[in-house]
């Protein structure tokens, strides 16, 4: 499982206002010891896979960023609208760091200061901050008032997070902060979604085609096609509010045309940063998916039908195994064809009819799988070829 956590922001009225979101390992609700790179990279993983619209539920979500995933372009995966990029204390205000907050504002995403303690270098970034962040805990309360006359300009609010008091929610309102944070108001929820981890021997492959300077979109598809957790993780992105398209994505090559190399980069690097082995008692659903993927690719092309639909309908016949969902949840979250949800909850349309003849071979049901055959005109042969090269093709990923 992996697991976020997300705080309420209010505003004077005590009316929710924005999320923050904080990395979890578990159910514990308390922030474990962590990297802050890796416990940042995680936790945006996470939004994604739940979805950032789920997470957000209309409002802003701040999002602790580090120096790293600021430089990498890490927080253009989600959409400006929603995004308050919200900048560690430990994050050093180096000129490649100010310039990358700049480039931040000008695309529409605002900018917060986390834990703010007063330090010399660190006025660029004031200046560039539309929310300061006064922790009303670690803050003698002899300096809110000094700090609220200093920093409180123009448009910029002033957050008061971990208030604890009804008194000292009264005195930062007095002092005209206009954002609190604290278990006053309440404690950060805990969510939850199925991981689904990548085949170790793609982070390599991931790591090489990254290295090129330009980017080998075939390259990429053949990689996301050999591993469900990278075909099941670009699929969720394309559907988050950051990238809503009108059209229906076809194939893996067509989702990662619409991504586009840059946003490709830096999307193949976070998951890449947080890959890992497949579990052990997930291995066999993964190799019966990609084997399915690819039998049903090689055969649509006999049938008439899209090779490119029929292998993403192969994957995500079993990713709702993998991920334990509802497979109706899984063709919500996830940006596919029409053809291909139809035939993935309903058991209908074009797709569903050449999918059968896949199922039925793969269970061995010889009666129904003979008619089938026949009512495609595919012969007994190439359907046994295509399946052993599927299966081989399979193991060779997985072994």
């Amino acid at each position: 499982m992996q697991y976020i956590a997300r705080q309420p922001i209010l505003d004077a009225d005590r009316c929710l206002a924005a999320f923050e979101l904080l990395f979890r390992d578990s159910t514990e609700n308390r922030c474990p010891e962590s990297d802050p790179d890796v416990a940042s990279k995680k936790t945006i993983d996470t939004a994604i896979l739940l979805g950032l619209e789920k997470l957000a539920d209309g409002h802003h979500v701040f999002l602790n960023c580090t120096e790293n995933l600021i430089l990498d372009g890490v927080p253009t995966l989600f959409p400006p609208e929603l995004t308050v990029v919200e900048i560690l204390e430990t994050v050093e205000p180096t000129p490649r760091l100010i310039a990358a907050c700049r480039d931040l504002k000008r695309s529409g995403y605002r900018i917060a200061l986390d834990d703010f303690v007063e330090q010399p270098g660190y006025e660029p970034l004031i200046d560039l901050a539309d929310v300061i962040k006064i922790d009303f805990r670690a803050t003698p309360s002899a300096d809110w008032q000094r700090l609220a006359r200093k920093y409180l300009r123009g448009n910029r609010q002033l957050l008061a997070e971990k208030v604890e008091t009804e008194e000292e929610f009264v005195a930062a309102k007095a002092l005209r902060f206009t954002l609190f944070q604290g278990y006053l108001f309440s404690r950060p929820s805990i969510l939850s979604t199925s991981s689904i981890d990548g085949l170790d021997a793609n982070r390599i492959r991931i790591l090489r085609i990254l290295a090129k300077p330009d980017l080998n979109l075939l390259e990429v598809e053949r990689i996301v096609k050999s591993d469900p957790a990278l075909c099941y993780r670009l699929l969720r992105l394309l559907n988050s509010p950051a990238y809503y398209f009108q059209d229906e994505i076809h194939s893996v090559l067509h989702a990662l045309a619409l991504l586009g190399a840059v946003e490709i980069r830096k999307w193949m690097l976070l998951v890449c940063a947080l890959g890992a082995g497949m579990a052990p008692n997930k291995k066999h659903l993964l190799v019966t998916a990609l084997t399915r993927a690819k039998f049903a690719e090689s055969l649509a092309a006999a049938m008439g039908l899209s090779s490119s639909a029929m292998f993403i309908l192969g994957m995500l016949s079993l990713l709702h195994a993998i991920l334990d969902l509802p497979i109706e949840t899984l063709a919500e979250q996830v940006a596919i064809s029409a053809d291909v949800k139809a035939a993935l909850i309903c058991d209908s349309g074009p797709l569903n009819a050449g999918f059968e003849l896949v199922l039925a071979y793969e269970a061995a049901d010889w009666n129904r799988c003979e008619a089938l055959r026949e009512g495609w005109k595919v012969s007994a042969q190439s359907l046994a070829a295509a399946y052993l090269d599927a299966a081989q093709w399979a193991r060779e990923l997985t072994t």
